[in-house]
């Protein structure tokens, strides 16, 4: 049970996580694998059990991003409607342009397994980190809410989503969480939400926008100081590697008690 690159023999099997995972949305077709294995293969990936069955995959490519400046480019213009013909091979961020997991895969623990491997490529590329972007599916029901009290908000202001994703509640032992349980989701796995995306994507939910958020590498340092790469692989993807893993994926369960689902960049 693990991750591997995918390859071309997969995408039967693929395309058939797809169609459950994205049912009311947009789906990848054979020929958006085929163009991303070519482009990136080392930045497309599958999760397998002890059986060599797979559950779950992402899909990577390389940009040029600064996190001083807002992203506001849809996930068709980002990813090329999903072909990654965009594809920076020099860029410095990778971004995650679609997780897809199989309800069986949340409980084999899929969708961590597949973040802790984007991350240790991101460090292996020498990259300044991921950028992801995510849903804040209690929007539109938030406005709801705030209209049948009286308060009539403009949902597609981008002021009014910010306010929105921001926005947090008290608990009863004192602490805050953000209003969003998604939005608490994706912060309680180390990310930084940067802020809203007016029209990354269809999501009736969302009213269309995305959130944009961001895990940095710690491990980023000047080339001058960089290893060769054969030391730097086998650090990575060796012991050191998996270790930091394990404390990833102990921090994400003590934090939920179970695995659960969070989409990368949802198209």
């Amino acid at each position: 049970m693990g991750v591997r690159t995918i390859e071309e023999q997969d995408i039967e099997r693929l395309l058939w996580i797809e169609s459950i995972a994205w049912r009311n949305g947009i789906q990848f077709k054979e020929d958006h694998f085929r163009s991303q294995i070519n482009i990136f293969p080392e930045g497309q990936l599958c999760f397998e059990d002890d059986e060599g069955k797979i559950w779950g995959f992402v899909n990577l490519m390389k940009i040029r991003f600064d996190q001083r400046e807002p992203l506001t480019r849809s996930w068709n213009e980002i990813t090329a409607d999903g072909y990654i013909t965009s594809h920076d091979p020099q860029g410095n961020w990778l971004f995650g342009a679609n997780l897809s997991v199989h309800t069986n895969g949340y409980f084999l623990g899929a969708t961590e397994a597949l973040l802790a491997d984007a991350g240790r490529i991101c460090v292996y590329q020498h990259l300044k980190g991921i950028v992801l972007v995510g849903r804040m599916p209690g929007y539109a029901r938030w406005l709801r809410d705030q209209k049948s009290v009286g308060r009539i908000l403009d949902g597609s202001d981008i002021e009014v989503a910010r306010s929105y994703a921001e926005m947090r509640v008290q608990e009863g032992n004192g602490t805050t969480r953000r209003l969003d349980p998604q939005l608490e989701l994706y912060e309680n796995f180390g990310v930084r939400i940067l802020g809203p995306i007016p029209n990354f994507i269809p999501d009736e939910k969302s009213l269309d926008f995305g959130i944009a958020m961001t895990w940095s590498n710690v491990l980023y340092f000047p080339f001058y100081l960089w290893p060769s790469h054969r030391v730097w692989k086998k650090i990575i993807f060796g012991p050191a590697g998996k270790l930091i893993a394990q404390i990833y994926l102990g921090a994400v369960d003590k934090i939920h008690g179970a695995r659960v689902k969070t989409p990368v960049s949802e198209h």
